[in-house]
């Protein structure tokens, strides 16, 4: 998770959040734990709890794909399985929360991108730098 970098994106993000909360003197630190954004009031703790931004909110880019209909009927499907069959429900799991998974696992693979013509051929990279991981 990103640090805010300056005074203005700690006023924009105040300013973003002034909609959902009434801020009085807010501090940004981070829950190093859950990697969650807290906000806290100089207030003592005793009388506030802190406020979780929701987590859809601490993303910063946003993306619109395309998809053949088996390929959205499959997150569809996945996400309906892991949402049913799961006893600890600490968020919501979305199409957008799997495919930003897939994304954090594809940074861990060694894939070689020279002369990928088309995307059959990428497909085909991941899965063997996939298979080289496992083995």
């Amino acid at each position: 998770m990103n640090r805010v970098k300056s005074r203005l994106e700690q006023k924009q993000l105040q300013f973003n959040i002034s909609k959902y909360i009434n801020p009085v003197n807010l501090e940004l630190e981070m829950n190093y734990r859950d990697e969650d954004l807290i906000l806290r009031t100089d207030e003592s703790p005793e009388t506030t709890a802190p406020t979780r931004i929701p987590k859809y909110q601490t993303f910063e880019a946003k993306l619109s794909i395309l998809l053949t209909n088996d390929q959205l009927r499959f997150l569809e499907d996945m996400v309906s399985k892991v949402m049913r069959n799961r006893t600890d429900k600490k968020e919501r799991i979305t199409k957008n929360s799997i495919i930003r998974s897939l994304v954090e696992f594809m940074q861990t693979l060694d894939i070689d991108y020279n002369d990928i013509p088309d995307e059959k051929e990428l497909a085909k990279r991941i899965f063997i730098a996939r298979l080289h991981r496992i083995m």
